[in-house]
């Protein structure tokens, strides 16, 4: 205790820091300890505000000058932010960075992914959709090991912006979604790229590849009322399907956050811990990509999210131990496995005109919940298993919900907003 006569000095002349472990990183190059201590979660923050931002401005764009030219933009923005972060000059510079850096991040997952549905049949969207979440896992462990021995941040994060080059080198052959262009009007481009693909394939496209009776349905439905994202919430069939998604979207958001981060209580080194993190999160991939196509979209999510939820409750009635971080890891397993269907569900549940925006739209309410996950697990200070009790009970209530999805395995991707209304019933298109 201080005594009352007595007063604290600021330290003046700087600090030392212990360098066995880390030869730089953020705090110890923008001391970030004593009473700056809370600027290093204000930047995480900032950076998942980067999330909110790119969710809803470069979906939005996507929608409406197409997926190519904003991945462009996108991939532009994420390329020069990364390796300009790597020479911050303060904190300000780096917490600005940060959100920019966080915009593009976002924003060029979602896209990819949209495009990646969008390219694909219904027998191969499952393929497509959760096969996309694995080199996310990969690098998640890969930068583990990158981590290990290169130990100054400023050089990891150069030596993590050379991957970029191979994002720059992709737009150079990756067509703009011909789904896209069709749902514009642009069907000469659209005929290039499907006539390309087809021959790729070496399959025979039909002919004439967009009938006449195509075109007035076609230019019919663009008469409509321009979609924003309002039009999510407009009738109240697609309102309560929408904060449904939203729900899920948060919940898995929230768990995956909050065991990702509370995996330092396996009892390895920083390193290997950060690596298990990732593993576990590939066979949970793999299993998802199977039962979506076999049992559907609906119940494979019901399931595991399911089996994440019970999980994490399950850790309540075990010791610390071995056999808690067990638990805790088949809890992982699962949401990150419902994670997964989560993406493709959103994406096969909203027509083209809007779909970037939905999966836009319900990534940005995510990470509202995301920036809630570290103060939730400081709640082990009143009781220790709470976090996880807290992480489980919303994993149980959004596989309840799921039960009121209609499945869309086998439908075609809807590209008007009454064909998006339909899907999962009879009138919609069964392919």
């Amino acid at each position: 205790m201080i005594h009352p006569l007595h007063s604290t000095l600021p330290c003046d002349e700087g600090w030392v820091y212990d360098d066995s472990q880390y030869i730089s990183t953020v705090v110890t190059d923008f001391d970030l300890v004593c009473e700056r201590d809370d600027l290093n979660e204000i930047a995480q923050t900032v950076f998942y505000a980067g999330y909110l931002v790119g969710s809803l401005v470069f979906g939005a764009l996507s929608d409406g000058i197409g997926r190519w030219w904003t991945l462009a933009l996108c991939t532009a923005l994420r390329t020069v932010s990364s390796v300009a972060l790597a020479f911050a000059p303060n904190w300000w510079i780096f917490i600005i960075l940060r959100f920019f850096q966080g915009m593009a991040l976002i924003s060029c997952y979602i896209i990819l992914f949209v495009i990646g549905t969008e390219y694909v049949g219904p027998s191969k969207r499952n393929i497509a959709g959760i096969l996309m979440c694995i080199p996310y896992s990969l690098g998640y462990m890969f930068l583990a090991l990158v981590a290990y021995f290169v130990r100054d941040w400023r050089t990891l994060q150069l030596v993590v912006s050379v991957p970029l080059s191979c994002l720059v080198a992709l737009m150079i052959v990756l067509p703009e979604s011909a789904r896209w262009l069709i749902s514009n009007g642009k069907y000469d481009h659209a005929k290039k790229i499907v006539m390309k693909i087809a021959k790729v394939n070496k399959k025979t496209a039909p002919d004439p590849l967009f009938t006449e009776e195509f075109k007035m349905e076609q230019n019919a439905a663009r008469k409509e009322s321009k979609l924003r994202a309002i039009d999510l919430f407009r009738t109240r069939k697609v309102c309560f399907r929408t904060l449904n998604m939203v729900y899920n979207w948060m919940a898995h958001s929230l768990i995956y956050t909050g065991l990702s981060l509370n995996t330092s209580n396996l009892g390895a080194n920083d390193y290997a811990a950060f690596a298990v993190a990732g593993a576990v999160e590939i066979p949970a991939y793999i299993i998802a990509m199977f039962t979506v196509e076999y049992f559907g979209r609906r119940p494979s999510l019901i399931v595991l999210v399911l089996l994440g939820g019970v999980s994490c409750l399950c850790t309540a009635l075990v010791p610390a131990g071995l056999w808690l971080t067990t638990i805790a890891m088949i809890g992982k397993f699962g949401i990150s496995g419902s994670f997964g269907i989560v993406y493709l569900y959103t994406a096969e549940l909203y027509p083209t005109n809007i779909r970037t925006i939905a999966v836009g739209t319900c990534s940005m309410f995510s990470r509202v919940a995301t920036m809630l996950a570290p103060f939730i697990l400081t709640l082990d200070k009143l009781w220790a298993p709470l976090p996880l009790v807290i992480f489980g009970s919303l994993a149980v209530i959004a596989g309840f919900l799921a039960f009121f999805l209609p499945e869309t395995r086998g439908f075609a991707l809807p590209e008007t907003r009454l064909e998006g209304e339909d899907i999962g019933h009879h009138t919609h298109t069964r392919l």
